[in-house]
């Protein structure tokens, strides 16, 4: 049998990069020091379902990087928030070096679209 020459799937790309931010232990000790009586998170627990930002399409993971690491402060919030609405236990600074100590950062350069409909938009809070 011979190999198509593409895909039988009709997928699309979006003129989007993405970044995933996968936490450390250093966050996992974090969420866990959180006031509470709930369960002990494990690593496991947080970084299956990871946050993802759709950013600029960059030429290499470096640009990326630095795209991500200009918008720390922002990041940080979007973490923090959905542990933390108070801010009361935030580190102090949200800058690049506490995004760098808390997550590994994944640059990804190609988005493909596996559904038909339009991409839907939303507030995230």
């Amino acid at each position: 049998m011979a190999k198509p020459n593409k895909p039988s799937a009709q997928f699309k790309t979006i003129n989007r990069s993405m970044a995933i931010l996968r936490p450390k232990q250093s966050f996992l000790d974090w969420v866990n020091s959180m006031p509470g009586d709930g369960p002990a998170m494990t690593t496991a627990n947080i970084a299956n379902d990871c946050l993802s930002f759709l950013i600029p399409v960059y030429d290499t993971y470096e640009q990326g990087l630095e795209f991500i690491l200009k918008n720390a402060e922002a990041i940080l919030e979007v973490e923090f928030i959905g542990w933390d609405q108070s801010g009361e236990t935030w580190p102090d600074k949200l800058d690049r070096r506490t995004l760098q100590a808390l997550f590994e950062i994944e640059i990804h350069s190609e988005i493909i679209d596996m559904m038909k409909g339009p991409i839907e938009r939303e507030d995230f809070f």
